[in-house]
């Protein structure tokens, strides 16, 4: 799995701008993808791009100091960046101190007291650190961002491997520390080290809800949905009104195959939320589970009129291509296929359903190449290698489609239909002893053709 860059918004007052040069120098150097701004701001488009930036990247960084205490903008922009994080906790608001501060800047009554809990990257109690490159290295390390050799001021960051976590904090502190961490690998995709993060957050902190909606969110990133659910379930109990935890719960239960579940966790978060995409591209996919075709397609329809074009709409076109061809519509299911195809061509479901589609349209010449570019893209992907063995059928190439079948069968060993198709094959082929066979396991499965 390809790493992603961490994607940045650093918030900073203008008298800090020295400060966050240096610190946007060295995200870059270690890799991130950073956004911020040195004009001053005012309404219009500029701050309609500031929010627009802020909802795409989930680090938040906000440069503390006298003089961001007194911005309108950068309070703005912090409150902002919490409410996303509220809402969802994959998020992360990181405070770096880079001016003396004291705590009267968080006291009750002020428009900054929500920003007084969080941990914050500085010295000692509201101290700086005396050199900025001091600060900038435990940014890096917060954000489990490799140390390169940049230089700042007159000082050069050396390139030591990234330390272990600090063992002298309190047990809350170090959560905190495992969850930042733990964030900014799972955003960089590097899955399997962000896990033992996560899993440490759970036993300091065992009713935190942060640490098991985390935890939950990356098993479900790594497949692992049994494991999955109980850890969303736990973190349900904390925080029962948390939309994208119920969201991810859905999605856990949808990949089981436990459909009602799935769509009592999508409803729930819709309850919460009517305007959120994935909530309805998840209903979506529960109803299809159901055999429920038309309120799905429903569905995905309500989550592509919410967004048809981002990243995430792949998945509600491929669902929606999805339902379509249960109810027999194929011109319709290959259109949908190529519009998610369209928005990542390296999604190898869309792939599989858009060889599916040309197979029903009995367009056979043209479905092999859609089943052999989703092979190529996930060759566990038994459907397809199934797909690709009707369509070599349906060409008479019934040695190829044997073997097509076979790697299906590999992968899922209790697929009647895939079966039945070989043991049509191998008629074809002459081999009735391996046909007999395959039908005689077909009927064991229950299969009926």
């Amino acid at each position: 799995m390809a790493e992603q860059q961490l994607k940045v918004f650093v918030s900073h007052a203008q008298e800090d701008s020295s400060f966050c040069q240096a610190l946007v120098s060295a995200l870059h150097e270690a890799g991130a993808d950073v956004w911020f701004d040195e004009r001053t701001l005012e309404p219009g488009p500029l701050l309609e791009m500031v929010q627009q930036q802020l909802e795409q990247r989930d680090t938040f960084i906000v440069l503390l100091s006298k003089h961001a205490f007194a911005s309108r903008q950068i309070r703005r922009e912090t409150v902002l960046a919490n409410e996303l994080a509220d809402r969802d906790p994959a998020r992360r608001l990181l405070p770096v101190t880079v001016g003396t501060i004291d705590a009267s800047n968080f006291a009750p009554g002020t428009s900054w007291l929500f920003l007084a809990d969080f941990q914050r990257i500085e010295m000692s109690t509201y101290q700086p650190y005396p050199q900025p490159a001091e600060a900038i290295e435990q940014v890096l390390y917060a954000l489990a961002l490799p140390i390169v050799g940049a230089v700042i001021g007159s000082q050069t960051l050396p390139p030591p491997p990234l330390p272990p976590l600090p063992s002298t904090k309190s047990g809350q502190e170090n959560v905190r520390d495992l969850l930042c961490r733990g964030k900014a690998l799972r955003d960089r995709r590097r899955f399997t080290e962000a896990l033992p993060l996560y899993e440490r957050a759970t036993q300091l902190a065992p009713r935190s809800f942060a640490a098991w909606a985390n935890l939950g969110y990356l098993r479900n990133e790594l497949g692992n949905y049994e494991q999955a659910v109980p850890a969303l379930v736990r973190a349900l109990r904390f925080k029962r009104d948390d939309v994208a935890t119920w969201n991810n719960t859905a999605k856990a239960l949808n990949n089981l195959r436990r459909y009602a579940e799935a769509l009592a966790a999508s409803e729930r978060a819709l309850t919460l939320n009517r305007a959120y995409a994935i909530a309805w591209n998840h209903k979506g996919w529960a109803l299809i589970g159901l055999q429920r075709y038309d309120e799905a397609l429903d569905a995905l329809e309500q989550a592509l009129a919410l967004d048809s074009t981002s990243a995430l709409a792949v998945f509600p076109w491929n669902n929606k291509g999805w339902a379509l061809l249960e109810l027999g519509r194929y011109d319709e299911a290959l259109t949908a296929y190529d519009q998610a195809l369209a928005l990542d061509p390296a999604y190898a479901h869309a792939w599989n359903g858009k060889g599916a589609a040309l197979i029903h349209l009995a367009r056979y010449t043209e479905a092999l190449p859609p089943c052999d570019q989703a092979v190529a893209l996930d060759p566990t992907l038994a459907i397809a290698w199934s797909n690709k063995g009707v369509a070599l059928h349906w060409l008479g190439r019934y040695q190829e489609a044997v073997a097509a079948y076979d790697r299906a069968l590999a992968l899922d060993t209790t697929n009647g239909i895939t079966l039945s198709n070989k043991a049509i094959a191998l008629h074809n082929l002459g081999r009735t002893t391996e046909a007999e066979a395959a039908e005689l396991r077909a009927k064991e499965l229950e299969w009926k053709g």
